[in-house]
């Protein structure tokens, strides 16, 4: 007779959840929470002292240090701000409690997420002065369905997992795989709300009343400029990474910055400019000035003085700098054909032009000798 089973639990979605990013800062919130979210679901038979951890390693984990250990190590902020456990876990559960801790486990999870999600809803509707009936109506039907607690078990015996580990564990992985194709879930049927800015597949939460919603969102924008850019439209999940702190995931740890993927990519142009500005002569300066004209204007900021290192990221690629991506970016309230829509186009012509004259110069040509 079986004593125990070797029993595997994978937490979902892995890709569609990471990749639904638009910020750089996303991307980390993405990937932290996915791993955050594993580690909570794990804890049930961590604290179960009747089950042996095969994989992955704990010992190795800032967050099992942080949890379950004195050292000093464990609450190193560093250490913690990564995204340190896969998806999924193994682990060798004795056949009468296996029952009893898959069910803790998936309450402790589903526990974890929801406190996070109610808290951001709370927060939001705490800080929004108009009346907008029904804005959270999809709320828990999109918070509640995102996560996949899949799990598998094979009963094994001590030969087993000494003498034929290896087959075990592969005979586990195939049956987890042929799981994940039969995954329930609830039906969802579509509403005539339009879809999230983001993630481009779920419907975008606000008023029940369709023309409201752009109003709503303008209100969140005003409100939460750091959350919030113009045009943005989400759906639950998404609000949830815009507004889900740091110390949210996990007590105790700091906000991380990040820069733009955008900003990133434009590091070794800027370096290089910076490196060469004798050479370069005043096409570096041109270059610095057209960037903070455009700036200023988009952002209807007073001129401030610029550097190399001021310039971002959206001002350094010319295929977006045409009046028409510049107005749908940072001035999408304005409606085509409208007086100001117009007035706005032409004056952004005529600086965005300058800015790409400026790319195409000396610096450019330059930039690409230096490469070849």
């Amino acid at each position: 007779l079986f004593r125990s089973y070797l029993l595997k639990v994978s937490i979902g979605p892995v890709q569609e959840f990471i990749a639904e990013a638009r910020k750089t800062r996303d991307l980390w919130v993405g990937s932290y929470l996915l791993s955050r979210v594993t580690f909570e679901a794990m804890r049930p038979f961590i604290e179960s002292g009747v089950v042996e951890i095969i994989y992955p390693a704990l010992d190795f984990s800032p967050f099992y240090r942080k949890f379950y250990s004195n050292s000093k190590s464990a609450t190193d902020q560093k250490e913690l701000e990564v995204a340190s456990l896969p998806n999924h876990f193994l682990v060798s559960v004795p056949r009468d409690d296996i029952d009893s801790l898959i069910k803790d486990s998936k309450s402790r999870l589903e526990s974890f997420l929801g406190n996070i999600a109610e808290g951001i809803r709370e927060y939001i509707t705490k800080n929004i002065d108009a009346v907008y009936d029904g804005w959270d109506s999809l709320w828990d039907f999109q918070t509640c369905d995102l996560w996949q607690f899949i799990w598998v078990a094979i009963p094994v015996d001590d030969d087993d997992l000494d003498k034929n580990y290896e087959e075990k564990a592969g005979q586990i992985q195939r049956f987890l795989e042929e799981r994940k194709l039969t995954r329930t879930f609830k039906q969802w049927h579509g509403s005539a709300a339009i879809k999230c800015t983001q993630c481009g597949h779920r419907e975008v939460i606000g008023p029940v009343e369709l023309d409201k919603v752009s109003g709503f969102w303008e209100e969140l924008r005003i409100k939460f400029k750091t959350n919030i850019r113009k045009g943005d439209r989400l759906c639950a999940i998404c609000t949830v990474k815009r507004f889900l702190k740091s110390s949210d995931m996990l007590d105790g740890l700091s906000e991380i910055r990040f820069e733009s993927t955008r900003d990133i990519a434009v590091i070794p142009f800027k370096e290089f400019i910076s490196s060469h500005k004798e050479e370069l002569g005043g096409n570096v300066q041109n270059l610095i000035d057209r960037a903070g004209e455009l700036k200023s204007f988009v952002y209807q900021q007073n001129e401030v003085s610029m550097s190399v290192g001021d310039i971002g990221g959206d001002f350094l690629y010319k295929d977006d700098l045409t009046p028409i991506k510049l107005l749908k970016e940072y001035s999408p309230e304005l409606k085509e054909g409208a007086a100001a829509y117009d007035s706005k186009r032409e004056y952004l012509k005529e600086l965005s032009d300058g800015l790409v004259d400026a790319l195409d110069a000396e610096i450019g040509r330059a930039s690409c000798r230096e490469r070849v």
